[in-house]
């Protein structure tokens, strides 16, 4: 079994905006778990997440999209065979959107692939 790499973790993020990574190299992983836990959201607000690979232009495909609108986590897995049959690509980026009035957010992530 192939090891487990870290290709994108943060820790307490606090967001007020829309906003996504920097490109994330995920080289040749077959699967990537992607792990987010809100641990903050105001009221009325909704953050959505995407992951979307990136061609070697820089073009974004979105592959996987969660979100939540109250406390809590987002679990779920992209590749062969998983809940989202769909290949993560060498790269990729993570982005939120928020919505609501005045939304603000503060969430953790972890992508881990295979």
């Amino acid at each position: 079994m192939p090891s487990l790499v870290t290709p994108y973790q943060v820790n307490a993020k606090a967001v007020s905006a829309n906003g996504q990574t920097d490109p994330i190299a995920t080289g040749s992983i077959e699967t990537l778990e992607i792990d987010i836990n809100v641990t903050a959201i105001s009221a009325g607000a909704t953050i959505s997440f995407t992951y979307s690979r990136l061609d070697s232009y820089g073009n974004a495909y979105p592959v996987w999209t969660g979100g939540v609108s109250a406390i809590g986590t987002i679990v779920d897995d992209i590749g062969t065979g998983m809940n989202v049959p769909k290949s993560p690509g060498s790269q990729g980026v993570l982005s939120w959107v928020l919505s609501g009035t005045t939304p603000t957010a503060t969430f953790s992530a972890m992508l881990q692939g295979r």
